[in-house]
């Protein structure tokens, strides 16, 4: 106890005197030279002293900083250098690839089952049999969309279309479909029933121009079938009998019956027919005008007697009245049934011209759609009945368009 508190009484007297108060303090040197700070000057606290680093300290830092930008700049410049050297050797380096902006993804496909496309399928089946031609269409195409086109029976669902436009007697739109079909399919052998198809449509419609160009093509091919190329040969002949080329089709008809198929037995009346065009009972049109110089002659030779007495009975009559108005001097009068007569006059002259025309394309018109009611059937379209008891043959089917039946 005594040395502690001896301890702290000389502690207690230094802590008390001041380097002023004592001048040994204040003229003693120190040892060795070294200086002694001056007790007045503020001096840093032991806080600012750790955390304000010295000069050597500071240039360490820098020099630390300096290599990892050094080391970082070198590892990117030898990477892009090797790659550069890697892909396009020596020459110039290009500018560092750009990223890609990231396309959206495209939406999902809506999945479809087959069994809910075949179910579509069926039922527009049941409406093209039901004779609902125009909703069956719509199921056709409703298939075709669920099916993307791809498929065994696609094919079927689209020529299914233009036979049902057929039916409806839509014979432009059944062909504009059908030559669709025959342009975007490489199955060579559903081209040629679609070409089959828009070709008894353009005929149907009475546009024998477009039919034979479509029947040609199926007619010169060697790869078709036999069946389908004999129809084929038939419906060119009546492509161009249709075409006024009696000619040609009589050519192409005889060439039907000289090869004994299916429809030689018709082509052979055909030919007989348009062996009597010649025989024909028309009229010459210069005779008839050569005659009607004397009013109702050219119509009796017409065989149009009532006509030729009505002209013979008003000529007549004008040019009496209008002799007798020249002859007591009443101009007037005389002009006028003078002019009147010469219209009259001039009427028959042109109405015997005419009617000897007309004559003439009623008898040959009469001629050709008696050819047509006798030989013409198989132009048509098969009728449904005709399918009654063949259950392969589904609504687009070859046979349906009357290709081999």
């Amino acid at each position: 106890m005594l040395a502690l508190f001896a301890a702290l009484a000389l502690a207690v007297s230094q802590q008390g005197v001041r380097p002023e108060d004592d001048p040994d303090l204040v003229n003693r040197e120190p040892a060795g030279g070294a200086e002694i700070a001056d007790p007045t000057e503020s001096r840093p606290t032991r806080s600012a002293q750790q955390k304000t680093p010295g000069p050597a300290e500071a240039d360490k830092k820098a020099d630390k900083k300096a290599d990892k930008k050094s080391d970082g700049g070198k590892a990117a410049t030898e990477e892009y250098t090797s790659a550069f050297d890697d892909e396009a050797g020596e020459g110039k380096r290009p500018a560092p690839p750009k990223a890609k902006p990231k396309k959206p993804a495209p939406p999902p496909d809506p999945y479809v089952t087959p069994k809910d496309a075949k179910g579509v399928l069926a039922y527009a089946d049941h409406l093209f049999l039901d004779g609902d031609w125009y909703r069956s269409i719509s199921e056709y195409r409703r298939f075709l969309y669920m099916v993307k086109g791809r498929g065994d029976h696609a094919p079927r669902a689209a020529l299914a279309v233009g036979e049902a436009l057929l039916r409806g007697e839509q014979w432009d739109a059944a062909g504009r479909q059908l030559d669709g079909v025959a342009a975007r399919t490489t199955n060579l052998q559903l081209r040629r029933t679609a070409l089959f198809g828009s070709g008894r449509a353009y005929l149907l419609d009475g546009r024998p121009e477009l039919a034979k160009p479509r029947f040609r093509l199926l007619a010169e091919d060697s790869d078709t079938d036999v069946d389908l190329r004999e129809e084929a040969t038939w419906l060119l002949a009546w492509g161009h009998f249709d075409a006024g080329e009696l000619e040609k089709a009589r050519e192409i008809f005889a060439q039907i019956a000289k090869a004994q198929g299916h429809h030689a037995e018709e082509a052979e009346g055909v030919v007989g027919l348009l062996d009597k065009e010649d025989s024909l009972a028309t009229k010459n049109v210069l005779l008839a005008g050569a005659l009607s110089l004397v009013p109702g002659l050219g119509h009796f030779y017409l065989g149009q007697w009532m006509i030729g007495i009505t002209s013979l009975s008003w000529n007549a009559l004008f040019i009496v009245a209008a002799v007798l108005a020249w002859v007591q001097g009443q101009w007037g009068p005389a002009i006028i049934l003078t002019f009147m007569e010469l219209g009259w006059y001039s009427g028959g002259v042109f109405g015997a011209i005419s009617g000897a025309y007309k004559h003439n394309r009623d008898v040959v018109r009469n001629w050709r759609d008696q050819i047509i009611a006798d030989y013409g059937q198989s132009r048509e379209l098969p009728t449904m009945d005709a399918f009654a008891d063949r259950h392969e043959a589904l609504p687009g089917n070859l046979i349906r368009f009357g290709a081999s039946f």
